[in-house]
């Protein structure tokens, strides 16, 4: 068994936003990306513009999920969980703008 873990690059330009119609992905002013899940009507069209195919569909929601890297965390100066909690020390998280894609 074989698990790839692939997170949201949170880009620079990311092609999720203007595809959404209905304003639910977002992108912040530092680079966050993420998904103001009440208002997605369930479209998929950001998982289509997307080019890495980060958002993911939610069959029992009927909406689109993704990684806002635990926006609330950041926003009081703490790590996204998955970095605190990371039991390798594998990950590693050093703000929004380190590590966008253009």
């Amino acid at each position: 068994m074989e698990f790839t873990y692939l997170a949201c690059f949170h880009c620079k330009k990311p092609k999720c936003v203007p595809a959404c119609p209905t304003g639910a992905m977002r992108a912040r002013a530092d680079g966050l990306v993420y998904l103001e899940a009440d208002l997605c009507d369930g479209c998929k069209a950001c998982i289509a513009a997307c080019p890495w195919h980060i958002p993911v569909w939610n069959p029992r929601t009927g909406k689109v999920e993704k990684c806002d890297l635990c926006k609330d965390r950041i926003d009081q100066g703490l790590e996204p969980a998955c970095v605190a909690t990371c039991a390798m020390s594998c990950l590693h998280f050093s703000g929004v703008d380190a590590a966008q894609p253009h």
